[in-house]
């Protein structure tokens, strides 16, 4: 904003930076719901709500921290329940998007 007051960037400029940093919110926002509910799930134990959810945020956020948090405790979660082929997939989401350093 103080760039534009300080006339360095024009009126277009400004609003494009704006959507961008309220986009990035609005993701994140969603992202933290989406999240909430797989936290609910895992605490619960319902593995048919944990896929869904987890499965919904890897597809939607796959970019950010949420997405990987949640590939990781429904990993965790679906081998506490004796389903590898769960826990599997979701650990393998996780390392087909693990950076390198």
């Amino acid at each position: 904003m103080r760039a534009f007051l300080n006339d360095r960037i024009d009126l277009l400029q400004a609003e494009a930076i704006a959507d961008l940093v309220a986009s990035g919110s609005r993701q994140a926002a969603q992202a933290a719901v989406l999240y909430d509910t797989v936290e609910r799930a895992a605490a619960l134990g319902d593995t048919a709500l944990l896929e869904r959810a987890a499965s919904d945020i890897e597809d939607k956020f796959a970019a950010t921290t949420y997405a990987q948090q949640s590939a990781l405790l429904a990993a965790r979660v679906f081998y506490e329940k004796g389903q590898a082929d769960g826990a599997r997939k979701h650990l393998q989401w996780v390392i087909d998007r693990q950076q390198d350093d």
